[in-house]
């Protein structure tokens, strides 16, 4: 060591020792910013990212449970958006300003009184969540992101064929892109976002994409 100081001052001595001092100098400075930004973009808002790692979520909170919730259609970038309040085996909620109810698979308009339609929820199937829970279970994980809040996002990916399957019970061969499914989760579930441009457009439901959002309170 104390022959590397000796060293270090000689050089200094000399013309060139000092150039080489002064661009050590600034190399270290700018390796030290560098460091800097990188710990600064990690923990601003996101703590960290697991990948391939599999991890069970719990969606017991809006399983068979009481909840209300909001959800949001894009479909062809034409957006649809249903407020209700779902309560054991029925919901009412609202759409383009009217109110609905569903009582087991009845649906009712109300204007006067209470009259039977057709069923106005497009891909009604998603806002189950029962087939939700059976889409999650046949997905595959793809990451998690933990943020500074605590909340947490998992991501997870799915084949057009396998929500056929579920849905439908439809066997299909479809070669396409997966469709991606985040779950949000602060302390419970709270949200569930759903990309489905896979398998609207294998499936002749859309033109471009179909994207489902879904947010739950209690």
């Amino acid at each position: 060591m104390k022959k590397f100081i000796e060293f270090m001052k000689e050089l200094r001595k000399k013309p060139y020792g000092r150039g080489v001092f002064f661009f050590g100098f600034y190399l270290i400075f700018f390796i030290f910013i560098f460091i800097l930004l990188k710990m600064g973009s990690s923990t601003n808002g996101l703590n960290n990212i697991e990948k391939n790692n599999k991890k069970n979520i719990d969606i017991e909170n809006i399983l068979d449970k009481k909840y209300s919730f909001t959800y949001k259609i894009n479909l062809d970038n034409k957006l649809y958006l249903y407020d209700g309040k779902k309560d054991d085996n029925s919901f009412t909620f609202t759409y383009n300003d009217k109110s609905y109810m569903k009582d087991n698979e009845i649906y009712y308009v109300k204007n006067e009184d209470w009259q039977v339609v057709d069923n106005p929820i497009k891909f009604n199937e998603f806002l189950d969540e029962n087939i939700i829970n059976a889409l999650l279970d046949s997905s595959t994980y793809e990451a998690k992101t933990t943020y500074n809040s605590g909340k947490k996002v998992y991501s997870y990916l799915i084949s057009s064929n396998t929500i056929n399957k579920i849905i439908d019970n439809r066997d299909t061969d479809f070669s396409d892109e997966p469709n991606r499914i985040k779950v949000s989760i602060e302390k419970v579930v709270n949200e569930i976002d759903i990309d489905l441009n896979s398998y609207c457009k294998v499936n002749n439901l859309c033109e471009n994409n179909l994207h489902i959002n879904i947010s739950y309170d209690e």
